[in-house]
């Protein structure tokens, strides 16, 4: 259902986020990576927030093995 409104509203961040999140839960880490992409230049600060703690971004984290933003 995401998937064909995620253009209706190109400035809202938390559709592709939650995409992503599905995505690698999914275990679909290169799908994952794409959708995430889009959050990421919408309103990176608080993305980069909500993912830190996000347990659905868990397979994503674990792929980068070691690469994960550190807290400031």
């Amino acid at each position: 259902m995401l998937v064909p409104r995620s253009g209706q509203v190109p400035d809202v961040w938390t559709i592709p986020y939650n995409l992503a999140c599905a995505c690698a839960r999914l275990g679909r880490l290169e799908i994952c990576r794409v959708w995430f992409k889009r959050p990421m230049a919408l309103d990176k600060g608080n993305v980069q927030h909500a993912a830190l703690d996000d347990p659905d971004l868990k397979p994503l984290w674990d792929s980068m093995s070691g690469t994960m933003w550190k807290r400031t």
